[in-house]
Parts: structure tokens; C-alpha cells; sequence
């Protein structure tokens, strides 16, 4: 019998942790991606048309959230990485699992097509010439950064300065001395608000709504996601809302005195994460303002009637959920910001096409972390250790999710919101690498006390099922806590 073959498209963190999860599984793997180095937007640039992060940007997650579970990060590694150590642990992952040469650089996929037995031909661009390849699976890995999402704005055709996406945002150079208006209040729209604040002349930060605002450190040096643990993140809403709300104003104040409070329950949006613009706001460096009205050729006046002059605009308005490359057919879910998506099974699997997955299309708690159990999960589905169930339980889940994200999201309907702990459960209950901590009472209750109340890392998905390593992950785990492993009073944890 030949051996399977799988196609994956992208290189960044989701494609590389699928391409090592299918080769585990078996498969023949083809890893295609455009740009030049592996690392997806890791993978930095000075060129504005290369997609990647800024120069300044260092991780929201500690790497103690941010590691792929088989590979923990050196033990003396800081606890947040820039975006270039990032980058180094994406490329020593690759070579670890020796991943590098199933991947081919320089070669954007154009089309793929779908033929008879579940079957796929992709079609890739490798310089000046085009070549196809037939695989039995397709993986999709190209994540949520691909096509900009600039929002209809009136009179955006008349302004005559500088206008760009975040996404080819690099640094300040460009716009010292300027009048700057960013518009988006997430994270990619706090990060270039602060990095322009000591250059540009004004930086005015525009959002439609308020935020949430979180630091990474809490003030005595623990990274705030440390915090998150088995425990914690079962508790209710509600009391998760009312720590949000504490450690947001302990470390930054009111933000209501700048337009920025949010009416939102902070469990329901993704927080925007940044130590540096409660001060920046204080100072008066960065002005944060209203929703835009209207543009005019130098001036953008604000919904609540206020008028500023600007040399240049960068938007910070995330992105459009599309994938040129597949057939429309696939694309049947509701629109999201004016384009089509997929209904999909788990957030994965199109129901009309079961033998293509997505992996990393999610808002997550990290994303590694969850586009690593997907692609697990997707690696036991296409070798036949998971079945899919049926069609109508298929379209049950899915409107369900609907209606769950409806519910919590605001009506942003959209294949990649999930509540990302009890979603990263529910894959390992299906991969059967759940955590048993009932296990470890008797032969290792130093571990279970820091499983349950230590800080959660995805280390804790390699303790048990298909692909388990006790050892790595109790010493990774012993590490992240921040507790010496000693095997002699190992009896006393028995007793608590």
C-alpha cells in the first residue's frame, strides 16, 4: 500500500506544527510557502510589502502559553520573546523534527482543485513557472493575516496622505515629524500608537468601541497569564470578568477620562495587551478619539464632531477571511466583514469537503497551542484513528457555535472565535491526550498539584494518549512553574 500524501499550505506556526504532526502520522508531506524563510509574519521584514510583525514587537503570551507542547523553550529563556527569538524557536522546531525539507520556499499557491475520491491538485507559482501536484488530504495553514480588511470610511478616496494596513506597518522612521491617525484600538493598533508616540508629532488613536486594556507583568515581575491555571480558567464568567476589570484599572486607571471604557463584558472581546499606552495616554503622547465620520483631503473629523489635521492614516482593522485559492463552493458560511466563510465542523473541517482541514483559522487563548491540538487532531482524523460523525450532527455543532458566538461575540459570527479553554479540552478528549489529574495521585502528586494549580501550558496535553512523553512534560511543567522537582517529598504532596 503507498504511503499517504498530504499537501500543507503555509509555514508559519500552524503550517509547521501540522507538517510534523502528518509526517508523525505516516503521511508524505509537501509544505508550500511564499515568502522566503519559514515563520509566517515571525518572520521579519523591512519591507512594507512583505507581511510580517514590527520591528518593536514582542509576544502578548509568555512562552509558558506560546510552546508547543513537545518542544518546551530552554529554561532560561525570558519569559515574553521578540518577535526574533520567536522566529529562532520556529526554525530550531524545524529543524528538531526536521521539517525543513519537506518545505518549499518561494512558492505561493495559486489554486487548488478538488477531484474524484476526496483527492487534491495544487497548483503553485515557483518563479516564472507553474506546477501542480495531486495530494490524498490538504491542510490549509495560512492563517488570518492575508488580506487586509480596510473599512468602508467616507471620503477615504479624497484623503491625499499616507495611507496603510498594519500588517506592512514596520517602524516609526517613516513617520517622524508627522500627524498620524491610527485607527483600530486592539492590539495592532496599541503597538503602532506607542511606537509612533515618540516621533510623530501626533499620534490620534480611533476606535468604535472601548477596550479592555491588560499589562503582561503584574507589578511584582509575575507575567499576568501565569496566573492561568486548570482552576482559574473554570471559573465563571462572571468572576473571570471581575478580576479583568481589577487588574485593568489597578494597573491603568479609568479609562472612561479617555474615551476608552468599555460597556463589553471583558470575557466576551479579546483584550488589548500593552504596558506602555495607559502612561502614553496620560502623558498626552498618544490621543485616543472617537469613530472617524468622514475624511476629507488632509483632515478627519470624528463622530463627535471634531476636527484634526493628518498626514497619514494606518489602519489596524484586521482582516478579511478569505482564501483565493479554494473553490467558492467551500466558502457557505454566513459573511464576515463582507466575505464569505466556511461552515466548519470544530472550527476545522468543511462538512462538503472532509478530507480538507483548516488549522490555525482561530482567536484562541494562544494560538500555538491551540493550532497544534488541531493539527493533532486532524492528524488522527485523516489517518483513520477518528471518524467524523454525521452530516446533520456535523451542522448541529456548527449551529451551535453559531449561536454560542452570537451569544458572546457580539454577533461576530465567524469560524475563528471559539472559548478556547473548553475548546482546547474538547480536541484533547477527542485526540485522547486529556489530562487525567486522578492518575497522578499516588505516583505523581508533586505533578498534579501544579496540573491543577500551576500555570497551564500546553506541556499538559503530552502527559497522556497518542504522543505522550511523561518525563519531557513533567520537567516542562516543573520549569514553567518555576518549582525545583524533588522526588523525596513527593509523599508530603499525598497528604494536601
Amino acid at each position: 500500500m503507498s504511503q499517504p500524501t498530504a499537501a500543507v499550505i503555509g509555514a508559519g506556526v500552524s503550517g509547521l506544527v501540522a507538517a510534523k504532526e502528518l509526517l508523525t502520522a505516516g503521511f508524505s508531506v509537501t509544505v508550500y510557502e511564499r515568502g522566503s524563510r519559514i515563520g509566517g509574519i515571525w518572520a521579519y521584514s523591512e519591507d512594507p510589502q512583505t507581511p510580517s510583525v514590527m520591528r518593536q514587537t514582542v509576544l502578548n503570551l509568555s512562552t509558558a502559553q506560546m510552546t508547543f507542547s513537545d518542544f518546551p523553550f530552554p529554561k532560561d529563556h525570558p519569559n515574553y520573546a521578540s518577535h526574533t527569538a520567536y522566529e529562532d524557536y520556529l526554525e530550531s522546531y524545524a529543524q528538531h523534527f526536521d521539517l525543513t525539507r519537506h518545505i518549499i520556499l518561494n512558492a505561493p499557491v495559486i489554486a487548488v482543485s478538488h477531484i474524484e475520491n476526496g483527492r487534491w491538485v495544487v497548483s503553485s507559482r515557483r518563479g516564472s513557472e507553474s506546477q501542480t501536484a495531486t495530494y490524498d488530504r490538504l491542510i490549509v495553514a495560512v492563517g488570518q493575516n492575508q488580506v487586509p480588511f480596510f473599512p468602508n470610511t467616507p471620503g477615504k478616496a479624497e484623503f491625499r496622505g499616507k495611507v496603510m494596513h498594519s500588517i506592512n506597518y514596520k517602524s516609526h522612521e517613516a513617520f517622524n515629524g508627522k500627524r498620524v491617525l491610527v485607527i483600530g484600538v486592539a492590539n495592532s493598533g496599541a503597538d503602532v500608537a506607542v511606537d509612533l508616540s515618540g516621533n510623530a508629532t501626533r499620534v490620534l488613536l480611533s476606535g468604535r468601541r472601548g477596550i479592555w486594556l491588560l499589562p503582561r507583568l503584574l507589578p511584582f515581575g509575575k507575567p499576568l497569564d501565569h496566573l492561568l491555571t486548570r482552576k482559574t480558567l473554570s471559573y465563571p464568567s462572571w468572576l473571570t470578568d471581575m478580576f479583568m476589570r481589577f487588574i485593568s484599572s489597578f494597573m491603568f486607571g479609568r479609562l472612561a477620562k479617555y474615551g476608552l471604557a468599555s460597556s463589553i463584558r471583558p470575557t466576551t472581546i479579546n483584550p488589548t495587551v500593552n504596558d506602555y499606552l495607559g502612561e502614553r495616554l496620560a502623558t498626552g503622547r498618544v490621543i485616543a478619539k472617537p469613530d472617524i465620520a468622514r475624511l476629507y483631503e488632509n483632515e478627519v473629523e470624528f463622530v463627535d464632531g471634531t476636527r484634526e489635521t493628518i498626514d497619514a492614516i494606518i489602519f489596524c482593522t484586521g482582516f478579511q477571511r478569505v482564501f483565493p485559492f479554494l473553490p467558492s463552493l467551500a466558502m457557505t458560511g454566513q459573511a464576515t466583514r463582507g466575505s464569505p466563510t466556511m461552515s466548519l465542523y470544530k472550527r476545522i473541517i468543511p462538512v462538503e469537503f472532509p478530507t480538507l482541514a483548516l488549522v490555525g483559522h482561530i482567536h484562541g487563548l494562544a494560538h500555538s497551542a491551540v493550532a497544534e491540538l488541531q493539527a493533532r487532531w486532524v492528524a488522527r482524523l485523516f489517518s483513520g484513528a477518528l471518524t467524523l460523525p454525521t452530516e446533520a450532527h456535523m451542522r448541529r455543532e456548527i449551529d451551535d457555535h453559531a449561536a454560542w458566538a452570537m451569544e458572546n461575540t457580539h454577533g461576530r459570527i465567524s469560524t475563528c472565535e471559539v472559548p478556547a479553554f473548553p475548546y482546547m479540552e474538547s480536541l484533547a478528549k477527542d485526540i485522547g491526550c486529556g489530562v487525567n489529574t486522578a492518575s497522578l495521585w499516588w505516583s505523581r502528586p508533586g505533578l498534579r498539584k501544579l496540573v491543577i494549580g500551576g500555570t497551564f501550558t500546553p506541556h499538559q496535553y503530552r502527559l497522556f494518549g497518542p504522543g505522550k512523553d511523561m518525563d519531557m512534560a513533567e520537567s516542562a511543567i516543573y520549569n514553567v512553574c518555576g518549582v525545583c522537582k524533588n522526588r523525596r517529598w513527593e509523599w508530603l504532596h499525598r497528604l494536601w
